[in-house]
């Protein structure tokens, strides 16, 4: 796996990873959507690419709660659930979680004690992941939109870093007529493909997903 396929979804997963958790293999299908034509698909694409350009811009500043207010409100309960998870420690169950949420719950363990878990709130998680540079901070600032794609409701882009298409795609979810990052379906692709190759790894999950932790961090 490349440099640039581990971490490129990290920019769009900073936030459900924290310390870098979520997803360093999201190898969704690459597929470049038409130009859009008229003025609602033309307005929905460019509140989508905002929405974006401003949660580029809160994970560099380190600004948590600035990134936070990017998201669904499903996500941000997503997020919640796994910093709850984590706080726990190994007696909390994870057999409801998806394999993006458990690499949160376990990343969240290896770099915060119980004791900061349950002081620190989500944003200042995130700010801390970010100050200590969990995410590289070249990629963030280059990362950019692809053709926005607008069905409905639901928005899809490929991110592109450098101007070059990389394998992460964001999904975006429209609510009370706001546009808004969609992690459950930024990770969709990811949690399919690690559902395969978890098994055939040979390993437990725990310890797939713990040595997929060490790559994240070189």
């Amino acid at each position: 796996m490349t440099t640039r396929a581990r971490q490129t979804p990290l920019l769009l997963l900073a936030v459900l990873l924290c310390a870098m958790l979520g997803l360093a293999v999201s190898w969704p299908t690459m597929v470049l959507a038409e130009p859009l034509s008229g003025t609602i698909d033309q307005r929905s694409r460019q509140q989508v690419t905002a929405v974006f350009t401003e949660m580029r811009t809160a994970l560099t500043t380190g600004n948590g709660a600035a990134a936070l207010a990017q998201l669904s409100r499903a996500s941000i309960a997503r997020l919640e659930a796994v910093r709850n998870a984590a706080k726990l420690g190994s007696a909390a169950p994870l057999a409801g979680f998806s394999p993006s949420e458990k690499l949160g719950v376990l990343g969240l363990r290896r770099h915060f004690t119980p004791a900061d878990l349950r002081r620190l709130k989500t944003p200042d998680l995130l700010n801390r992941a970010i100050t200590a540079r969990w995410v590289k901070p070249d990629m963030l600032r280059t990362a950019e939109l692809g053709p926005v794609a607008v069905s409905g409701n639901h928005a899809s882009a490929p991110v592109l870093v450098d101007g070059k298409p990389s394998l992460a795609r964001a999904e975006f979810l429209r609510e009370s007529g706001q546009w808004r990052l969609d992690l459950a379906r930024t990770t969709a692709s990811a949690d399919t493909l690690l559902r395969v190759l978890i098994p055939l790894s040979g390993q437990s999950e725990e310890s797939y997903l713990g040595h997929l932790l060490d790559h994240l961090r070189r």
